[in-house]
């Protein structure tokens, strides 16, 4: 089952978060610990943050979002069930036995046309020729679940990874962008489609080159709409 909230919602201190572990991502110092109440946590990074825990370089955020942060997870969760994914500012409420992910954002256009105005038409080109018809029909809806965090079990955490991962590569090699960062943030800069300016558009080089990211929240509309829901409380 899926369980989908608002961000930052009221948070009920008497559940035992102890029985899940939280990684919380951070890409800069902590002014303030929203997370002092959860006693199985650690602070996360795929850059250079004080008391953070900095992640091998494959798993390189800028590159692949925050599915390279849940794919190192998946390795470290032997003797746990469940992890949750948070950034510094954004939490879920617990769950022994849901999924529990943001709540969906309604948009006014289908995933595929906001993708195409707000990062590169280019990016759905290689979107469509990369997956199959029946993940691209998902994406014509209007639905996205932002942020990629979440609490999950264990496997669901590698059905997540294990599903995305071989597609945003596949994404990749039919964009035929480079997979190392500085050199992507080039490859964006000199593109019209990814840096155009456009009213509402971040235009940025070092925000479009998250391609990974972007991916990755387009990418699991399939999996929660679909593979997910058919699975008691989201396992294989």
């Amino acid at each position: 089952m899926i369980v989908t909230v608002p961000e930052n919602i009221p948070i009920d201190y008497s559940i035992p978060y102890e029985q899940e572990f939280s990684f919380i991502i951070c890409h800069k110092p902590l002014e303030k610990d929203y997370f002092q109440d959860i006693s199985l946590r650690q602070y996360i990074t795929d850059q250079n943050v004080p008391g953070c825990i900095k992640i091998p370089n494959q798993y390189d955020s800028r590159i692949y979002g925050e599915v390279g942060f849940w794919k190192w997870i998946a390795t470290q969760i032997r003797d746990c069930d469940r992890a949750s994914l948070l950034h510094y500012r954004r939490r879920l409420p617990f769950s022994m036995s849901h999924v529990v992910v943001a709540a969906p954002i309604k948009l006014n256009c289908s995933v595929l046309e906001q993708t195409a105005f707000f990062h590169s038409p280019k990016l759905v080109d290689a979107m469509r020729r990369a997956l199959p018809p029946e993940e691209i029909q998902i994406l014509k809806g209007n639905l996205i679940y932002p942020y990629c965090i979440a609490k999950m079990p264990r496997q669901v955490i590698w059905d997540f990874v294990n599903f995305i991962e071989p597609r945003m590569i596949q994404i990749f090699k039919e964009l035929g962008c480079p997979t190392e960062i500085e050199s992507l943030k080039k490859w964006v800069a000199n593109d019209e489609t990814f840096c155009k300016p456009v009213n509402g558009k971040d235009t940025r080089p070092e925000y479009q080159a998250r391609i990974g990211g972007f991916l990755g929240e387009r990418l699991r509309n399939y999996i929660l709409d679909y593979i997910f829901t058919t699975k008691p409380n989201g396992s294989s």
